[in-house]
């Protein structure tokens, strides 16, 4: 499969950023750098200057096998909420680790 990489909005406020054949390590380095770059353009309206903040969740699929593309998603959303719950405008990774390769979430 060619290197090709995708964004698209998921919901509301979520979108999904899929970066074919990237390790985990490069993956954090993409999505610090994006948050990164978000956080350094506010966003000016005719009133004000309006901070923007982002929490991202990681994960891959080459250290382990999720079954499905649902269940790399489910682990990238509890890796979002993990990066929430560490007070947000930040990005966490969720490994098979992190959840002693289960996924009841």
């Amino acid at each position: 499969m060619p290197d090709t990489h995708l964004v698209g909005r998921y919901g509301g406020e979520e979108f999904l950023v899929v970066l074919n054949n990237c390790d985990a390590d490069s993956a954090m380095e993409r999505a610090e750098g994006l948050r990164h770059a978000i956080g350094d353009a506010p966003v000016t309206t005719a009133s004000s200057s309006i901070s923007v903040t982002m929490s991202m969740g990681v994960t891959t699929s080459h250290n382990w096998n999720p079954t499905s593309p649902d269940e790399v998603v489910q682990d990238a959303d509890a890796a979002l909420y993990a990066a929430k719950h560490a007070g947000r405008n930040c990005c966490r990774m969720v490994t098979a680790a992190s959840f002693n390769l289960t996924r009841t979430f």
